[in-house]
C-alpha cells in the first residue's frame, strides 16, 4: 500500500500536482475519473510519462502484442494497395515495417497507375513516416466503409520524439479550400481513377491537394479515419502557396464559382477566397431590442462605416419600459429613413417569436439577424457574408465574435461543445491559435449564432423561420439544424469580425461532456447502421435486419424508429452518418416494404410473434425522406418520399399494432405527407419483381398487389423462435412455407383480406409446408434452457446448407431448400422443396418426401385459409373443385396434378400461440396426403393468384409450364411462353441437364435462364450456402447419433463473413460474356462456354450471354 501510495504521489508531481488545490482543480477540469485513468495508466505503464500527449498515445494505438496479432490478419476481401510515393529512405523503411503487408511501392508515373490491379491507391507526399498500424486500419476502413477517398489524423515526429497531434474534421468543402488540412496521406479506390482518368491530367505540384479537390467534385465518399496515421518528420513544412492558390482556382473554375481573388490568410498555406456578388440586394438587418439604448447606439454607428449601402434596419421593440428608448426611436428613424422600428405586442420574451416577427416586416432578400449588443470591427462585413449567402449551396453565413478583451465569444457553434451545443472556442485569446485549430479560416460548420448571421429570406420562410416553442435557448441551433438537414452549408467567416458584448459571467445553456457523448453517439449510431458480417445483430447487405441471429423485422421497427430518427437529425452536421450507414439502412426499408403488405410482416417472418399483428413503420420512410439522399446532394430522398406516401396509414384499417411497435399519430403522418406532396413527391405504385434475401432464407414475389412469400431455414438459419409464453406451436412456419398476402385489386392488403386469423388455425397447415400433422399438445415447442449461452428458448437449425432463393433482374426467380427437421423432434422428417417464381405464376414441387412417423400423416399443405364472412360461407356451400383445378374465395387459383384433399371445417379448433388458449374459426383446406411414415413422396402444384375459374381451367387445359426433372437431385421447370427455365440442383449433376441450354454445373446451387432472343441470354446463378463455414454440419451427437439441441449463440463461427464459393457453369455454344468480378470466363469455343462465378452472401449474380 506504501508503495502504491508512493506512486501516486509521483505522479501527481509528474502532472504538475503538487497540493490539494492544483489536484481539485484537475478534478474539475478532468473529472475523478479522468484523474483515475491518468494515474493507472502511468502506473500500469510502469513508468512516469511527462508529456500528456505521450499518454494518449499509451492508451490509444496498439501494444506490442497487438501490432504481432495484425501481422496475423487476412482481409476478407483480400484487399491490395499500390503506394504512389517519393523514393525517401525513412519513408519507404516506415512501409516495409507495416503489419499489413499486401502491397506495391512506386513513384508517380500515369500509365502504371491506370494499370493498377490493387483496390486502393495510396498516395504520400514528402518528410513523412507512416505509422506501423497505418495500413492495417486503412484495410478495416475500407472492409466496413465503400469509400472513395480516406484520410487520416497525424502528428510531428521530431529528433524520435511525437508532438504536435492533428486531429482534424470531417471532410467540408470550404474549410478544404481554406486550407489542406488532409495533408500528405490519402487512400483512393483505383476503379474511381480509372473511371475519372481525367484527375491525373494536368496536376500541380501538390499532387495530392490537387487530387482530393477534384475527387470532391465527383463524389462525398470522402472517410476520416480518427487515428494517427502518419508523422510529419519536418518542424515547418514549406508550403508552395502560389501552387495551392493555382490548385483551388482551377477547382473553383471546374465548380462555376466565379471569384475576384484568392488572398493568402493569416498562416502560411491559408487562403481566403473573396467570391463575386451578385447584384446590389437589399439586406435586411433584424435587431430585437428592449431598453437597451447604448448597445444599439454603438451598433448603428459602426453601421454607419459599412461599405455596402443597401440595407435596411428593422428594430424589433420587444416590452420596452424607458420612455428615452421611445423617443431614441423617434431620433433615429428621423435621422436615418432605412431604420424601421416595429413593435412586438407580446407581454413575455419569446426571442424566436421576436425575429419571425422581424423578418415578416422586412423587406429585403437577404436577412442578417442581429443582437443589439454587436459592434462591427470589419468595414465590408456586408459583402463577406453576402458573398457566401449568395452561393446556391450556402444556407447561413455567420461571424467571429469577440468579448470586449478580445477573446472569443464566437467562432462557430459545435453541437455537444459546452454541453448540448456551445460556441467554440469561447474565451481563447485569438494570439494563442496555432494553424491546426482552424479559427482564422471559413469553415462549414454544424451551426453558428444568430447573435449576427446572413440567410436568404426565402429560405428563412421556406425552413418556417425559428421555432416558438424555444422561446430562449437553442433555437438558432435548432435552425441551422434545419438548414443543414436541407442540405445547405453553414459557413462560418473569420472575416467577418465585431465585438458582442454579452457578459462572461453569463450561464452556460449546457455541460462540456455533452460533445464526447455526442460524437460517441453519432460514431456508435454510424458503425451500427452499417452491413454486418455474419449472423452479428443489425443490418445485412441483402436488406435484413438481425436479431437473435437471423432477420427478425419485429425487432428492426424499434432499431430502425432509433436509427432513422438519429440519422435525420444528424444529416447535413458534423456528426452526419456515412454514406454507407445512410444506404444501408435505406435499403433495408426499401427490403421490408417490398416483402411486407401492405404493412404487415409475412406470417413466417415474425419470429416469436405469429399473430398478424406485426408492421413495418412508415414514419421511417419518412424520417429517411427529410434526411435526403444518402450521398448528401439531394434536399429529399424521393424514393423514400413515395414510398412513404404509399405506405401511410388507411384510416379504414384497425390499428392493432402490438406493444412493441413505435407508435406514430395519423395526425403526423398526415402532416408529413402533406409537405413531401407539396414538395411534388407522390406514393409509388405497388412494388413489383422479386427478391431473395441469402440472411433470411427468404424469396417474394410480387404482381399487382399480391405477394408470395417463400421462407426456409438452414444450417446458419434458425426455423422458428419459441418462449415459455410466445410461438408455442410455430414449429413448421420455415418448414419451406409460401404465404399468399392477396386483396381484391384497389384494396389494402392485410392478413385478414389474406384469409389468416389466430383463432381456429391449424398450426400444422401453415401453406406451403410439408409437415407431420400432429396433435397440438406435440406440436408445442419444448422450450428448455440448454446451455450458459442462451436463455430459456428454443431456436433450432437444420445441418443442411441448401436453403435460399435467386432473383433474376428482381422481376422473377427460384427457391429451394433441402428440409431435415431436427432430432429434437424428428430427424427422419426430410424433404426436398422447390418454388419457380415466373411472372404470375408460382410452380410448387416437393421430392423424396420421407419420415418414420407411422401414427400421423405427412402432409403438404396447398392453402388453409380462414372464411369469416356471408360471401366466403356462401362461396364454399356448394363449391365443386375438380380433380386438378381450384379457385379459393380470394380469387387465388391452384393447378393441382397431383392427388389431393380438400377439407371444410365449420368450426376449426385450435390453440392461441401464447396462451395456448383453446379458438375456434372456420376453416377451408386443400393438401397433399403423403399418408403416414412416406418414402420418396412428392407433389406438384402452381399457384396463380388473382384469377377465375375460367382462366384456370384454360390453364389446366394447357399448363405455360412444363416439369423437366423432379427428384433428390433436381427440380428443374420450364416455362416456354416467358422463355424461362428455372433450375433449383439441390446436387452436382452427374449428367447434362435438360432444358438445352445449361448443360452443367460443378456444385449444387440455383440457375435461372431468360431467352430474351435468339442472341441474348441473361443467365443468373446464386449459392444459397451462406458459407460461414465449410465442411460437415458443426452439429454435437448424443450416442444413439441424433442431433443435440444446443444455443445458437454457443456456435464459434456465428459472426464469420460469408466465404466465396465457386461455381462453375457450362452453356451450350459459343457465347461471348462481359467479365465481371464475380464472372469470369474459363472458355469459349463452338461447342460450349464455360463460366466461373464467384458466389458469396447466398446473393444472385448474373450474366448476359450474346452471339
Amino acid at each position: 500500500m506504501k508503495s502504491l501510495i508512493r506512486k501516486v504521489k509521483k505522479v501527481l508531481n509528474a502532472i504538475n500536482l503538487q497540493n490539494m488545490k492544483s489536484v481539485l482543480r484537475y478534478i474539475k477540469n478532468n473529472g475523478f475519473k479522468g484523474l483515475g485513468t491518468t494515474i493507472i495508466n502511468k502506473i500500469r505503464f510502469g513508468k512516469v510519462v511527462l508529456d500528456e500527449y505521450a499518454t494518449w498515445i499509451a492508451n490509444n494505438e496498439p501494444n506490442t502484442a497487438e501490432l504481432e496479432n495484425e501481422k496475423k490478419y487476412e482481409s476478407c476481401q483480400n484487399l491490395k494497395f499500390d503506394i504512389i510515393c517519393p523514393n525517401d529512405e525513412k519513408l519507404i523503411k516506415s512501409i516495409e515495417n507495416q503489419t499489413y503487408k499486401k502491397y506495391n511501392v512506386y513513384e508517380f508515373e500515369k500509365e502504371r497507375i491506370l494499370n493498377s490491379k490493387s483496390d486502393y491507391l495510396i498516395f504520400l507526399g514528402n518528410n513523412i513516416e507512416l505509422a506501423q498500424f497505418a495500413l492495417y486500419e486503412i484495410v478495416k476502413s475500407i472492409e466496413y466503409r465503400d469509400s472513395i477517398l480516406i484520410y487520416s489524423d497525424n502528428d510531428k515526429l521530431i529528433d524520435e520524439k511525437r508532438t504536435e497531434p492533428h486531429f482534424k474534421p470531417g471532410f467540408a468543402r470550404d474549410t478544404i479550400l481554406s486550407q489542406n488540412y488532409i495533408g500528405q496521406f490519402i487512400a483512393v479506390k483505383t476503379d474511381f481513377i480509372k473511371i475519372h482518368q481525367d484527375i491525373l491530367n494536368n496536376l500541380n505540384k501538390n499532387i495530392i491537394y490537387d487530387i482530393i479537390l477534384q475527387i470532391s467534385e465527383k463524389t462525398r465518399k470522402i472517410e476520416h479515419i480518427q487515428k494517427i496515421l502518419y508523422h510529419e518528420t519536418i518542424e515547418n513544412r514549406k508550403i508552395d502557396v502560389e501552387d495551392e492558390k493555382q490548385i483551388i482556382a482551377k477547382h473553383l473554375k471546374r465548380m462555376n464559382l466565379e471569384y475576384d481573388n484568392i488572398k493568402d490568410g493569416r498562416f502560411e498555406g491559408q487562403y481566403k477566397i473573396n467570391y463575386k456578388i451578385k447584384g446590389n440586394p437589399l439586406v435586411s438587418l433584424v435587431v430585437p431590442n428592449m431598453d437597451h439604448i447604448q448597445d444599439l447606439s454603438k451598433l448603428l454607428k459602426s453601421l454607419e462605416k459599412s461599405t455596402y449601402s443597401n440595407y435596411e434596419v428593422i428594430i424589433v421593440e420587444n416590452n420596452s419600459k424607458n420612455k428615452e428608448t421611445f423617443e431614441y426611436y423617434e431620433k433615429i428613424s428621423k435621422q436615418d429613413n432605412r431604420i424601421k422600428v416595429c413593435k412586438f405586442d407580446i407581454n413575455y420574451f419569446n426571442y424566436s417569436a421576436i425575429v419571425n416577427y422581424g423578418v415578416e416586416c422586412s423587406n429585403g432578400e437577404y436577412i442578417v439577424m442581429l443582437n443589439n449588443d454587436i459592434e462591427f470591427i470589419t468595414e465590408d462585413w456586408i459583402e463577406q457574408l453576402l458573398m457566401y449567402a449568395q452561393r446556391p449551396d450556402v444556407g447561413i453565413c455567420g461571424a467571429k465574435l469577440y468579448f470586449p478583451d478580445r477573446s472569443i465569444q464566437h467562432a462557430g457553434v459545435t453541437l455537444g461543445t459546452r454541453g448540448l451545443a456551445g460556441h467554440r472556442c469561447r474565451e481563447v485569446q485569438e494570439k494563442d491559435f496555432k494553424k491546426d485549430d482552424y479559427i482564422n479560416i471559413v469553415q462549414d460548420l454544424s451551426a453558428v449564432t444568430a447573435a449576427c448571421f446572413m440567410v436568404r429570406k426565402q429560405l428563412y420562410i421556406d425552413m418556417l423561420g425559428f421555432d416558438e416553442k424555444l422561446a430562449v435557448a437553442f433555437n438558432d441551433v435548432d435552425f441551422c439544424m434545419k438548414i443543414r438537414t436541407a442540405k445547405y452549408l453553414i459557413v462560418y467567416n473569420p472575416f467577418v469580425e465585431a465585438y458582442h458584448y454579452e457578459s462572461k459571467s453569463r450561464g452556460l445553456e449546457d455541460t462540456p461532456e455533452k460533445l464526447q457523448y455526442l460524437r460517441s453517439f453519432s460514431r456508435w449510431i454510424d458503425f451500427g447502421c452499417r452491413p454486418a458480417l455474419g449472423l452479428s445483430g443489425s443490418f445485412k447487405v441483402d436488406g435484413g435486419a438481425f436479431h437473435h441471429r437471423n432477420n427478425y423485422p419485429a425487432y428492426a421497427v424499434g432499431g430502425l424508429d432509433g436509427a432513422t430518427n438519429m440519422i435525420y437529425l444528424f444529416s447535413r452536421t458534423e456528426f452526419a452518418v456515412s454514406e454507407l450507414a445512410h444506404e444501408t439502412v435505406k435499403n433495408v426499408l426499401l427490403t421490408m416494404r417490398f416483402y411486407c403488405n401492405k404493412l404487415n410482416f409475412p406470417l413466417s417472418m415474425s419470429g416469436r410473434h405469429p399473430d398478424g399483428k406485426g408492421k413495418l413503420v412508415p414514419m421511417h420512410f419518412a424520417m429517411m425522406a427529410l434526411a435526403g439522399s444518402p450521398d448528401g446532394k439531394e434536399e429529399y430522398d424521393s424514393e423514400m418520399a413515395s414510398s412513404y406516401l404509399r405506405l401511410i396509414s388507411d384510416p379504414s384499417i384497425e390499428n392493432d399494432s402490438p406493444e412493441y411497435m413505435p407508435k406514430v399519430s395519423n395526425a403526423e403522418e398526415r402532416k408529413v405527407a402533406k409537405r413531401l406532396v407539396e414538395k411534388g413527391f407522390r406514393p409509388e405504385p405497388d412494388p413489383q419483381g422479386n427478391i431473395a434475401m441469402g440472411y433470411g432464407c427468404v424469396s417474394v414475389q410480387r404482381r399487382s398487389n399480391w405477394s408470395a412469400v417463400a421462407r426456409g431455414h438452414s444450417r446458419y438459419l434458425w426455423a422458428a423462435e419459441h418462449y415459455l409464453g410466445a410461438n408455442l406451436y410455430g414449429r413448421y412456419l420455415a418448414h419451406g412455407s409460401l404465404q399468399i398476402l392477396t386483396a381484391a385489386p384497389g384494396q389494402t392488403v392485410t392478413p385478414a383480406t389474406s384469409g389468416w386469423q389466430q383463432e381456429g388455425f391449424d398450426w400444422n397447415r401453415i401453406p406451403g409446408v410439408t409437415s407431420i400433422h400432429l396433435p397440438l399438445e406435440q406440436l408445442q415447442a419444448k422450450v428448455l434452457n440448454v446451455d450458459s449461452y442462451s436463455g430459456i428458448e428454443e431456436m433450432l437449425y437444420s445441418d443442411e446448407a441448401f436453403a435460399g432463393g435467386l432473383s433474376q433482374q428482381k422481376m422473377n426467380g427460384n427457391f429451394g431448400m433441402k428440409l431435415h427437421e431436427h432430432d429434437k423432434y424428428n430427424g427422419s422428417h426430410r424433404a426436398r422443396k422447390s418454388y419457380h417464381f415466373i411472372d404470375g405464376m408460382i410452380v410448387c414441387l416437393g421430392s423424396d418426401i420421407e419420415n418414420t412417423n407411422t401414427e400421423f400423416p405427412t402432409e403438404t399443405t396447398i392453402f388453409q385459409l380462414a372464411v369469416t364472412d356471408k360471401a366466403g360461407h356462401d362461396y364454399w356451400k356448394n363449391y365443386q373443385g375438380d380433380k386438378k383445378v381450384w379457385v379459393d374465395h380470394l380469387r387465388t387459383g391452384y393447378y393441382v396434378p397431383t392427388p389431393i384433399r380438400f377439407e371444410k371445417n365449420f368450426p376449426q379448433y385450435s390453440r392461441m400461440q401464447n396462451t395456448g388458449k383453446e379458438t375456434k374459426g372456420d376453416w377451408v383446406s386443400l393438401v397433399v396426403d403423403h399418408g403416414k411414415a412416406p418414402k420418396n413422396g412428392r407433389y406438384e402444384y402452381a399457384v396463380l393468384p388473382q384469377t377465375n375459374e375460367t382462366a384456370m381451367k384454360k390453364f389446366a387445359k394447357k399448363p405455360t409450364y412444363k416439369v423437366l426433372q423432379q427428384d433428390r437431385k433436381a427440380h428443374i421447370v420450364e416455362s416456354a411462353s416467358e422463355q424461362i427455365v428455372s433450375y433449383v440442383l439441390f446436387e452436382t449433376p452427374e449428367t447434362t441437364l435438360p432444358g438445352g441450354l445449361l448443360q452443367r454445373v460443378d456444385t449444387s446451387c440455383l440457375v435461372m435462364t431468360h431467352k430474351e432472343s435468339a442472341d441474348k441470354i441473361k443467365l443468373t446463378v446464386a449459392q444459397p450456402d451462406l458459407a460461414l463455414y465449410r465442411g460437415p454440419s458443426d452439429e454435437a451427437f448424443d450416442k444413439d447419433g441424433k442431433r443435440i439441441e444446443r444455443s445458437i449463440y454457443s456456435r464459434p463461427w456465428i459472426n464469420n463473413g460469408s466465404s466465396e464459393i465457386p461455381v462453375t457453369v457450362t452453356i451450350k455454344g459459343r457465347w461471348n460474356v462481359e467479365e465481371t468480378p464475380y464472372c469470369t470466363v474459363v472458355s469459349s469455343n463452338e461447342k460450349q462456354t464455360i463460366l466461373r462465378f464467384s458466389c458469396k452472401d447466398g446473393a444472385s449474380f448474373e450474366a448476359e450471354l450474346k452471339r
